[in-house]
């Protein structure tokens, strides 16, 4: 006769705790990295667009002062919506508004598109901070 018992192929609770523990720190180890990349990529642009456009140093000043506002701006919708949720949708938009942010023709387009980013980029630092 055979022991039903052990002919179950589901591995006992703790190695499927272990491994969701696991994977979830690889996705927030990512999520991270992706949240750096982008930041990273934004600040290494930022001289170029300075010359680029001509921004005074008080331009530019404004610029980034607006940048750490926005990022407070949606906030709210982390509380709404879960960080699963928001990470899903802020990751892809944060790096569509970066590409808007380097192809920006004027000052006011730069202003706007560094405003969309540091919203993006802000409420996806809260929410992968939420997932960790």
């Amino acid at each position: 006769m055979i022991d039903e018992s052990t002919t179950d192929t589901a591995p006992p609770a703790p190695v499927l705790v272990e491994r969701e523990i696991t994977t979830r720190r690889v996705r927030v180890t990512a999520l991270f990295a992706v949240a750096g990349l982008l930041c990273g990529v934004f600040t290494a642009r930022l001289p170029a667009m300075v010359e680029h456009l001509g921004m005074s140093s008080l331009r530019i000043g404004g610029v980034l002062f607006g940048w750490a506002l926005a990022t407070q701006l949606l906030r709210p919708v982390m509380a709404r919506c879960g960080s699963a949720a928001v990470v899903r949708v802020a990751a892809p938009a944060s790096a569509v508004a970066l590409v808007l942010v380097a192809v920006s023709p004027s000052y006011p387009a730069f202003v706007a598109a560094v405003a969309v980013f540091g919203m993006t980029f802000g409420v996806l630092e809260i929410a992968v901070n939420a997932q960790g």
